[in-house]
C-alpha cells in the first residue's frame, strides 16, 4: 500500500458518479473529487506530507473506506 509518487485507483467497471476524499489522521479534509464516467482514478503525493491518510470512496450504490501511506 505505501506509495511515493502516485496511486492508482482501479473500479473494475466504469463509475457513473463518485467522490473520492482523502482525510488526515486527524479528519481534516485534504482532497476531495467528483469523477464522473471513470473506470480508474490517480492519487498523487502533491502537497501531501509523507503519513497515514484515509480514502472515501463513495459511489450511487456503495461506500469504500480503506488507508492509503503516502512515504
Amino acid at each position: 500500500n505505501p506509495f511515493r509518487d502516485e496511486a492508482t485507483i482501479e473500479f473494475g467497471y466504469t463509475v457513473d458518479r463518485a467522490t473520492i476524499s482523502i482525510v488526515d489522521i486527524y479528519g481534516k479534509l485534504i482532497e476531495q473529487h467528483e469523477i464522473t464516467n471513470q473506470n480508474t482514478f490517480v492519487i498523487t503525493n502533491k502537497d501531501k506530507a509523507s503519513g497515514v491518510y484515509f480514502l472515501k470512496i463513495e459511489t450511487g450504490a456503495a461506500q469504500f473506506n480503506t488507508k492509503v501511506i503516502i512515504k
